[in-house]
């Protein structure tokens, strides 16, 4: 819908109306301006300031829906992490046995849900290594818990939960986290009422990663966490353009410059040469110059030569 472009467009010509004051008081010192005062001039920059830092701040949303939202597939060994993997991407990624322990790495896997790009990540079963690949990839496994913008915790179903279960839910805590009770094609042994208590879960989601069952209400919790806003917001304006992360940095320094020049009494000229600077760095994301728009905003807001 254009947010992104509409919201620097709104910023820019906040900005140009500063400049326009500052330049107006520069060049034409006879004419009797009504410039911002300084401590106007200092809260609108302050303000614009702000807005930008937001605009950053929901760069890491933006980059998320772009490049996908990393979700970790977690859970004690043999649990069916590898099968709800394969059974995601419709096809074989993962080795799947009946071994204990099969997953040693990290292996990964970019998916479409109802449009969604979702980078699955099929991480070792925690518990006690065997051996030293097998702690290699369970220090992998934490890592990828960590960097998750979303957990999907297996559990059998078709065993009670065990005291590895709830270590390992220990470390899933302060992440967005969907409990999969998989095995529902096994007589099912599991204490859902427990696994929720101990989990938190935002949503209990009950499947078969053997035959299929259950996964369409799995993807469908996922979309509704994402669209939610629970996973990352999308109400905001999102910046996923690494320019435009470029350009809006370089927008924040310079107006940092043009306050510190306010609060240090410096000359209008070196805020004025930093709020321009700010000017052509929104420009750039937006495709502006500067020259003719700082004109038209001088003579229509000052009677100039009159």
């Amino acid at each position: 819908e254009g947010r992104l472009s509409q919201k620097v467009t709104e910023l820019r010509e906040a900005l140009l109306n500063v400049q326009a004051h500052l330049e107006a008081a520069i060049d034409f010192p006879e004419e009797d301006l009504s410039a911002f005062s300084g401590q106007h001039l200092q809260q609108e920059i302050e303000r614009i300031l702000r807005e930008t830092d937001r605009l950053l701040d929901n760069a890491e949303s933006g980059q998320v829906y772009r490049e996908g939202i990393k979700v970790a597939i977690v859970g004690r060994p043999n649990v069916g992490k590898s099968s709800l993997l394969n059974a995601l991407a419709r096809e074989s990624k993962a080795i799947v046995t009946s071994i204990p322990g099969t997953t040693r790495d990290i292996i990964e896997e970019v998916v479409s849900i109802r449009g969604i790009p979702l980078r699955l990540r099929d991480t070792a079963g925690l518990g006690e290594p065997g051996d030293e690949i097998e702690q290699i990839g369970m220090e992998l496994s934490r890592k990828s818990i960590q960097e998750a913008d979303l957990v999907l915790y297996v559990a059998d179903g078709s065993e009670p939960l065990a005291a590895e279960d709830l270590s390992i839910i220990s470390e899933t805590k302060h992440k967005k986290t969907l409990a999969v009770v998989n095995k529902i094609d096994l007589p099912e042994r599991i204490e859902e009422e427990r696994l929720r208590q101990a989990l938190e879960p935002e949503k209990l989601v009950r499947i078969s990663a053997l035959n299929g069952d259950g996964l369409e209400d799995l993807e469908q919790a996922v979309v509704d966490l994402v669209f939610a806003g629970k996973v990352f917001s999308l109400d905001d304006t999102l910046v996923s353009n690494v320019r435009h992360q470029h350009a809006l940095n370089k927008t924040v320094e310079s107006l940092k410059e043009a306050t510190g020049a306010i609060a240090n009494n410096f000359p209008e000229e070196i805020t004025a040469t930093a709020v321009k600077d700010a000017v052509d760095s929104l420009g750039e994301i937006v495709g502006e110059t500067v020259t003719e728009d700082l004109l038209d905003k001088i003579f229509s807001e000052f009677c100039i030569g009159k």
